[in-house]
């Protein structure tokens, strides 16, 4: 196990108060739906110009697709806080993660729904402001980023923390491509068990 899936293994049997949990989720949502994509759009943007680069979709595709992608996204994004905050007993952040293994809401159609959310946004954004470099460069640079964080650090610390029950619901469920859970049941996937008795969330 590498050294931050160790230290998330770690975080997770602290006790936090709600306050500085709720801290610990502000500042995550100030630097993922913020700071990040402002940074990644005035970068590529800054390139554009200077390559000489230029995006020419139609004015109403641009602000549909762009749009679409922005409200599915922030759709995904809320309601996977929504449901880690309430039920999983700690945050999205690695500081203070889930201390219950959530396999149903957003977990029900993707192991990471939060993930999925923001790169919706981040390529929504993208195609909007018309940045190639943005679009085509930076946006998908940080999308292998948070699988190769997913993979290595996310996905080992949960088979840790959750060991057989996580590997059933990792053997059942997307990690990033959602999929209705009534048409993976009709493809013959079973339910992913929990920690305890399934409930709305969890």
């Amino acid at each position: 196990m590498n050294w931050l899936a160790r230290l998330i293994v770690t975080s997770a049997e602290k006790e936090y108060s709600r306050a500085t949990k709720g801290l610990f989720t502000a500042w995550g949502l100030v630097v993922w739906e913020l700071v990040v994509p402002a940074t990644l759009i005035l970068a590529g943007i800054g390139a554009d110009r200077l390559l000489g680069l230029r995006l020419d979709p139609a004015p109403d595709a641009r602000w549909v697709v762009g749009g679409a992608a922005f409200i599915l996204g922030q759709v995904f994004i809320l309601w996977t806080l929504a449901d880690q905050v309430r039920l999983s007993g700690g945050t999205p952040a690695f500081k203070a993660p889930p201390k219950r293994l959530l396999v149903s809401g957003p977990f029900a159609w993707c192991r990471n729904p939060m993930v999925f959310g923001y790169l919706l946004y981040y390529y929504g954004l993208a195609f909007a402001v018309t940045s190639p470099v943005a679009l085509l460069g930076l946006f998908p640079a940080l999308h292998l980023l948070a699988l190769s964080v997913i993979v290595h650090v996310e996905e080992v610390e949960l088979e840790q923390r959750f060991g057989p029950a996580y590997l059933a619901y990792k053997s059942t469920v997307n990690r990033l491509l959602p999929l209705p859970p009534s048409r993976r049941s009709r493809l013959g996937a079973s339910r992913p068990p929990g920690e305890d008795a399934p409930q709305p969330g969890v």
